[in-house]
């Protein structure tokens, strides 16, 4: 029985890097687009890509337009950008200081300009070897072709010519191409089978994971002990760079500087307090007012709760969102013990198996009581490492949600230690 546990413990663990192996892709990559545009950009992944697309530009600065040769073996990164619009001017900018820094690496950044206003836009002619083309798609054809819906798009084509990253946030840029440059031109041509070995491996330890656990829960593993990490070790861990939720979404959350979480206090929990010591938090705001915030996503987060298992503590905290007088002031003679008993039949009705708590400003004492029209949102999330601090926050329906999960999780000095201590009572109990 020992070693079901142990080899169930394994495959959750190890389970975690292998779907990170499998996408290739990076997590901490943000995709853009939704719905049936963002399927037909996931289909145009890791296929290749056709350079005859170049045609559709035209009045390239200095007259010279890239030709095979220049991009044979190197890494390309498209930027379609309109110098007239604030925005896609500073995401050009990016792509700008990356072929001036990355050239030499193998780089080469094409810009491709909106149809509007070419002739204002600036056209600074590259530096002597910086592998920088700069053209307009005056008719909006390569556009079409890549499916850019608005500037800035940024899409990156591997030493292979395969479209590896179609449609990025800007934020992301910067490790896409530091991952694509890593890679040798046999390396990256071999990428599709990768990912089917990897693929094979993960049906594989699916298989073994559905076979034990009618025998086993790894959750009934005693809680171990071991020495907290440092704060040196938790400033020393590459956590995931703090990003925007989306850049359509400029509103969606302040995620600068260091913020950290209130875990609730003791017994004020239902069913029952999680276990958080040497786990990532994964803290969301709902409302029994808002039936977007809880219809579908107490289920949703319940199942998160059973995908990271003992890696990740999940607490909903309900919030009452207090309503105002005719003189526009807001309630607060609002009775805590029956706000408290809403959370415990909420728990109880839904059979949910995570946390469930009364919002009392866990979140960096933020209030989200207010039905004023706060500067977030709910439903809204904070993910957190495990000594407390906020790594990202924003609203569970961004792409960097996931994103942020997986990188926590990857990084955290205190998961890392609870699971090395989980493995050494298993190894000891075989």
């Amino acid at each position: 029985m020992n070693r079901i546990i142990r080899a169930a413990l394994m495959v959750g663990i190890s389970g975690l890097a292998l779907s990170a192996s499998a996408q290739v892709v990076s997590p901490s990559i943000v995709r853009e687009g939704t719905g049936e545009r963002r399927k037909s950009l996931d289909a145009m992944e890791l296929a290749a890509w056709s350079s005859d697309a170049l045609k559709n530009i035209s009045d390239w600065v200095g007259g010279k337009a890239p030709v095979s040769g220049d991009l044979s073996g190197k890494v390309v990164l498209i930027c379609t950008y309109s110098d007239w619009y604030p925005a896609a001017s500073r995401a050009f900018a990016v792509a700008e200081r990356l072929a001036g820094s990355k050239s030499g690496e193998g780089l080469v950044v094409i810009g491709a300009h909106n149809a509007r206003e070419w002739d204002k836009a600036k056209k600074n002619p590259p530096k002597e070897g910086v592998n920088l083309f700069l053209g307009h798609d005056k008719d909006g054809k390569f556009r079409e072709s890549i499916k850019s819906d608005q500037d800035p798009d940024f899409y990156v084509i591997d030493r292979a010519g395969q479209m590896r990253f179609a449609d990025i946030a800007t934020e992301s840029v910067d490790a896409a191409v530091k991952q694509l440059l890593a890679e040798t031109s046999e390396q990256a041509a071999g990428i599709n089978g990768a990912i089917a070995a990897a693929k094979e491996k993960a049906d594989r330890e699916a298989r073994k994971t559905d076979a034990i656990r009618s025998n086993v829960d790894t959750r009934n593993i005693p809680e171990q002990s071991f020495t907290d990490p440092t704060p040196e070790a938790y400033a020393a861990a590459p956590w995931p760079k703090p990003e925007k939720a989306s850049r359509e979404d400029s509103s969606s959350g302040d995620n600068q500087g260091p913020k950290s979480i209130t875990l609730p206090a003791p017994g004020s929990c239902f069913p029952s307090d999680p276990q958080t010591k040497g786990r990532a938090v994964i803290m969301y705001i709902w409302s029994p007012k808002v039936r977007s915030s809880y219809e579908n996503l107490l289920r949703d987060m319940d199942l998160e709760q059973k995908r990271y298992g003992r890696d990740v503590a999940v607490i909903g905290g309900m919030v009452e969102l207090r309503e105002r007088d005719s003189s526009g002031n807001e309630e607060q003679n609002v009775d805590p013990l029956k706000l408290i008993e809403q959370v415990k039949k909420f728990s109880k009705n839904k059979g949910l198996e995570h946390a469930l708590t009364l919002y009392a400003g866990n979140i960096a004492g933020r209030d989200f009581n207010s039905d004023s029209g706060s500067e977030v949102r709910i439903p809204w999330v904070a993910v957190c490492s495990s000594d407390g601090v906020v790594r990202w926050e924003g609203p569970p329906s961004a792409p960097a949600y996931r994103a942020a999960i997986e990188g926590v999780l990857r990084a955290d000095p205190g998961v890392k230690a609870r699971r090395a201590a989980e493995e050494k009572y298993l190894s000891e109990k075989k």
